[in-house]
């Protein structure tokens, strides 16, 4: 757990239809050559102990991530 963030960032963009979670709340790709992104992103919290999550709030998108 992270005691004293020192940065958020969120990030909103609009999409269209639904976005599927897996169990840990992360976003399945469709496609196979999709999900890129969020594995560079998992990669990078990994990295340096940030958190993130993800959700879909009617026709937007978003990511929190606190370092």
């Amino acid at each position: 757990m992270i005691s004293v963030p020192g940065i958020m960032i969120e990030i909103t963009n609009p999409c269209a239809g639904t976005v599927r979670f897996n169990e840990h709340g992360l976003p399945v790709a469709g496609e196979k050559s999709h999900g890129l992104g969020v594995r560079s992103i998992m990669a990078f919290c990994e990295k340096y102990g940030a958190v993130c999550q993800f959700e879909q709030r009617g026709e937007y998108f978003r990511l929190q991530l606190i370092l």
